[in-house]
């Protein structure tokens, strides 16, 4: 069964509100794939992907292979080193202090 699509990623999150609480942060990979996090209203987290194709922003995986999510967006050409961590936030955090890093979807299973 075909996910819905929306025009705008904010639609598709909206769509997803009532279900999974608020959304907390978004994580830009590519211009075509997002994660968001999600708060529960018992206090709990979830995360989701949300891909775009030709008929607009969807949510759950794409077609592999996804993109990983890089700091610096995108990563220089002579970046060394590049730290593999877990999570966009460890990856935000990296590059505050001026490391470039990397991660993947879905967690360490993700990888």
């Amino acid at each position: 069964m075909t996910k819905p699509a929306f025009p705008e990623l904010t639609a598709a999150i909206d769509h997803l509100r009532a279900s999974l609480g608020t959304p907390v942060a978004v994580w830009h990979y590519t211009p075509s794939f997002s994660v968001v996090r999600f708060e529960n209203p018992d206090g709990g987290k979830t995360y989701r992907p949300f891909w775009r194709d030709s008929e607009g922003w969807r949510p759950g995986v794409p077609p592999k292979p996804w993109p990983l999510f890089t700091r610096p967006n995108p990563l220089p050409p002579n970046a060394d080193p590049i730290v593999v961590v877990e999570g966009e936030k460890c990856a935000n955090l990296a590059h505050s202090i001026g490391l470039c890093a990397v991660t993947s979807a879905g967690g360490a299973g993700g990888a």
